[in-house]
């Protein structure tokens, strides 16, 4: 073999090396820029202050971020939701990468410390003043962590190809929480968590305490630049992993100490339902009748009972209605809920709930108590409702 041949070799050798290596760096440095993009992102959203920060404020964002912003229908200071997104190696992010098979690109990258992630946000603005925010963070787990023993293969449609195997947190901040758990607010009446498949979501008001806001917002951005990739959600957003495992925990004991194969019975505070559903009224029952009891399960029945109230006093919401109105109200609970007590006639009461559009021809109650059912009007409870009314963390703009 001549001595130019090998010559020819090394030289096409040495620069496909070449070419690996700069296209290597070429990738670390893109996940390192990405990562000070998403840390920026981040800064310029907790920036933004709920019924403070304005239409300038919020324009100064959309201008900064336009290359991965953008909005649905209209944007203008009277009204405008508008939503960021930056993504990182979508070729090889789990949900691309749907068959089956050995992923040797993904495993490839995973070697030199590389991996698809994806960082959003978002912040809505009403009357020219920021009424909510937003933030999101979604980083690829390791391939060996795309199988599971018990289903195979994660992204099977059988198992659900709607989850794609990775570490998912958010946060939002408004001045209504993203959901109603009750027992939860009875704890902490300013902060909920919330899981939507594979998404944790922690959910603020702005009365909440600053050092917890703080907390609850404390991205670990060294999940998309570290060499071994994140395995646990708690090292993407600790505190609200904690809180969420810590009442997950809670929830289990509670279950266990009420009774087995039966989820815990709680009523919510009167107050607690006032801050939390849409309509507050206070009525006089005209007429309560028992409902057929509806068996469930050899260990949970329902029972329940339909009256019928006139109102007499709107503290929140009540569209369309006005004293001396005449609706229903159906209440169904377990048998040992609080709220399976029916109210006798002339009674005054309080209803904390929704009221329902009128439906022509439709058996369906006017007025959905939800999981607060129907109290007496006390002095007392009357006082908690008024309270919680006036702690109702609606917009403020």
């Amino acid at each position: 073999m001549s001595k130019l041949f090998i010559f020819g070799w090394r030289r096409i050798l040495f620069a496909l090396t070449l070419a690996f290596v700069v296209s290597l760096l070429s990738l670390e440095a893109s996940q390192w820029l990405f990562r000070m993009r998403a840390e920026a992102l981040l800064a310029d959203i907790k920036s933004l202050e709920l019924n403070r920060s304005s239409w300038s404020d919020a324009e100064r964002l959309m201008n900064r971020w336009g290359e991965w912003g953008g909005w649905y229908g209209n944007c203008t200071a009277e009204d405008c939701s508008y939503d960021i997104a930056i993504y990182h190696l979508r070729f090889v992010y789990p949900g691309f990468v749907f068959e089956e098979g050995p992923h040797l690109g993904v495993r490839a990258l995973e070697l030199v410390g590389l991996r698809s992630a994806s960082v959003s946000a978002r912040f809505h603005v009403v009357h020219g003043v920021v009424t909510n925010k937003g933030f999101r963070m979604d980083v690829a787990l390791p391939v060996s962590r795309w199988i599971s023993p018990e289903s195979g293969f994660w992204l099977k449609d059988e198992v659900g190809s709607a989850y794609w195997p990775s570490l998912d947190a958010s946060f939002f901040e408004g001045a209504k929480l993203r959901q109603t758990n009750y027992a939860q607010l009875e704890e902490h009446p300013n902060r909920s968590f919330i899981q939507r498949r594979i998404l944790l979501e922690a959910s603020f008001t702005p009365e909440e305490s600053l050092e917890e806001q703080a907390a609850l917002i404390d991205f670990h951005f060294n999940c998309l630049t570290r060499w071994t990739a994140c395995t646990n959600r708690g090292e993407l957003l600790l505190r609200a992993e904690e809180e969420f495992e810590a009442e997950g925990r809670e929830l289990a004991h509670d279950h266990f100490k009420e009774a087995p194969y039966q989820l815990p019975s709680r009523t919510p505070s009167t107050e607690i339902c006032a801050r939390e559903e849409p309509d507050v009224l206070v009525g006089e029952v005209v007429q309560a009748e028992a409902l057929p009891i509806l068996t469930n399960s050899d260990s949970q029945r329902q029972s329940g009972w339909l009256t019928r109230v006139r109102l007499k006093d709107v503290l929140k919401g009540g569209a369309s209605m006005h004293a001396g109105d005449a609706f229903r109200v159906t209440v169904y609970c377990n048998n040992n809920d609080e709220k399976c007590n029916s109210p006798f006639p002339n009674t005054q009461i309080i209803l904390t709930g929704t009221r329902v559009a009128d439906k022509p021809n439709s058996e369906a109650p006017d007025f959905d108590v939800s999981e607060c059912g129907v109290r007496e009007a006390t002095q007392e409870s009357l006082a908690a409702t008024r309270n919680g009314v006036q702690e109702d963390f609606g917009p403020r703009y």
